[in-house]
């Protein structure tokens, strides 16, 4: 797999492990040698549980303020 898609093999075995880190290209290419490239996709596809989270972040919050320490 590694050799096909013109990666390392370490690189295959932290796509495998789930690994953050992996750029999307590099993702694309792993997939394309399994011929699972379109799952990409399915990351741009509505999710409706994400949106809630991305909505509920854009809610702004009331900042603490500091006082003032009396000498």
């Amino acid at each position: 797999v590694a050799r096909e898609a013109g990666v390392s093999r370490s690189t295959v075995w932290s796509i495998e492990r789930g690994s953050g880190g992996i750029s999307l290209g590099i993702l694309i290419r792993v997939l394309a040698v399994y011929g699972l490239e379109e799952e990409v996709l399915r990351i741009a596809s509505d999710d409706p549980e994400g949106r809630k989270l991305q909505d509920l972040a854009l809610i702004p919050t009331q900042k603490k303020t500091k006082r003032k320490r009396e000498s």
